[in-house]
């Protein structure tokens, strides 16, 4: 009788795309069998247990969790009673679902069927629990020590790729209903993970899935379309902080999209907008240059896809707290340590005439006497506090109040809401009528 030939030789000679279908029965190459449950309502299988029969090698290849149980048996010395006998490793999930992610493990490929959104989240757990996610971020590990000689690679060494990678998973994340985003973000297996409860999905496979949603989808993860409670927990994910956690300034993980207000001093104009992740806040100038040349809206989100085909005109000088903004500046940067992440951040953009007039402005300010230019920023201080005031009105009340006015009181029993303020002056002779002063300097 002819020897049995060696498992990892059939495996060997065989590709994972050749051995896949060969899970469904009992084989010689197999060495793990994969049980799980009938998934609901299968008439056939209903009550029954399902078996995968797989292959410690590709399993090996793709999950951390066999790949680390290889190297385990191989330090005690193990190995030999490993490939000897068939080892059953139970799931506690359902036999669709569990095929799928063995289809991905040894094909490298995901088939999406019409239920597959309600079992998303189960197929995400398997991937977690199996470490796919984590196998896939050694091996880029890997491949990056080798680029730079720090490791060698063998040619048959896989090269780590997400599954949030594959072609057919960005795709059919692409086209999902933003009603069903939030359905998963509110899930309590991303909820429980946000708010750091036990049980919950891992971080590696959470932080790769959100980003990739956010990179694909941001018109749904910004402040209006999230809320604020769920905006703040994506906000502060990674984080050992409470979402709410004021006086602490950090860096958000996930690049979110965040309300930005752009102002144009050369037209008067305000246009609230939201701004991805750490994409410049010149980017709200080119957009609404090229919406003003095109006498269309701006878009309520801007990236900088867009921009790049926007104006040819030059952009105005950035502005944000008194400050000039330098190139290539972030929002996230410009948040305040007292600030909410979904707080809105206020840009003033300033044509080259504004420019020219400011400069000159000032250059005529400052060659004024001290006594003068102290009642000149005096002047102004009380001007800025006038228009604080106003932002102050009472709910029954929609006239607005003079430059001037207290504002600060108001009837008993009357509640009090934010208004915007706009302050506007024919010529710089009326700003300077309203600063009281006597000289005229232009």
């Amino acid at each position: 009788r002819a020897p049995r030939p060696r498992n990892d030789l059939i495996v060997c000679a065989m590709s994972r795309e050749q051995l896949f279908p060969r899970i469904l029965v009992e084989h010689d190459a197999s060495d793990v069998t994969i049980v799980c449950r009938a998934r609901p309502g299968h008439r056939e299988l209903s009550g029954t247990e399902v078996l995968f029969h797989c292959h410690s090698e590709i399993l090996g290849l793709r999950c951390s969790v066999f790949a680390d149980a290889v190297r385990f048996n191989i330090l005690i010395g193990a190995r030999a009673q490993w490939s000897a006998c068939a080892r059953r490793f139970e799931l506690s999930a359902d036999d669709d679902v569990v095929f799928e992610v063995l289809r991905y493990i040894y094909c490298g490929a995901v088939y999406f069927s019409l239920g597959f959104r309600e079992r998303f989240l189960q197929f995400l757990s398997m991937i977690d629990f199996l470490g796919i996610e984590d196998m896939a971020e050694r091996q880029l590990k890997d491949s990056a020590a080798a680029e730079f000689g720090h490791k060698k690679l063998s040619q048959d060494s896989p090269v780590g790729q997400s599954i949030f990678s594959e072609p057919g998973m960005q795709h059919w994340l692409q086209h999902l209903q933003t009603e069903d985003v939030l359905a998963f973000l509110r899930d309590d297996i991303i909820s429980g993970a946000l708010n750091n409860r036990p049980g919950a999905m891992g971080f590696n496979i959470l932080y790769s899935f959100l980003a990739k949603l956010i990179d694909l989808r941001a018109q749904d993860f910004t402040v209006e379309v999230l809320g604020e409670k769920l905006y703040c927990q994506l906000a502060a994910f990674g984080h050992h902080r409470t979402p709410g956690h004021r006086g602490c300034k950090r860096r958000s993980m996930l690049q979110l999209p965040g309300p930005l207000v752009y102002v144009d001093l050369s037209k008067s104009q305000m246009h609230p907008m939201n701004l991805p992740g750490l994409e410049p806040v010149s980017t709200a100038a080119a957009h609404f240059s090229k919406a003003s040349q095109e006498g269309s809206d701006t878009p309520r989100i801007v990236g900088r896809d867009a921009a790049a085909e926007g104006s040819t005109t030059r952009l105005p000088r950035l502005w944000h707290r008194g400050q000039i903004l330098p190139e290539g500046v972030c929002r996230e940067t410009l948040l305040q340590d007292w600030q909410q992440p979904q707080d809105p951040v206020v840009i003033f953009g300033e044509s080259e005439q504004g420019n020219l007039l400011f400069e000159t402005s000032l250059r005529r300010a400052h060659s004024r006497n001290a006594a003068e230019r102290s009642n000149l920023a005096k002047a102004l201080e009380v001007l800025v506090q006038s228009a604080r005031s106003i932002e102050q009105l009472p709910v029954d009340d929609d006239a607005v109040m003079p430059v001037g006015s207290s504002g600060s009181s108001s009837p008993a029993g009357t509640s009090r809401r934010r208004q915007q303020t706009k302050l506007s002056f024919p010529n710089h002779h009326a700003v300077l009528f309203q600063l009281d002063l006597l000289q005229d300097f232009d």
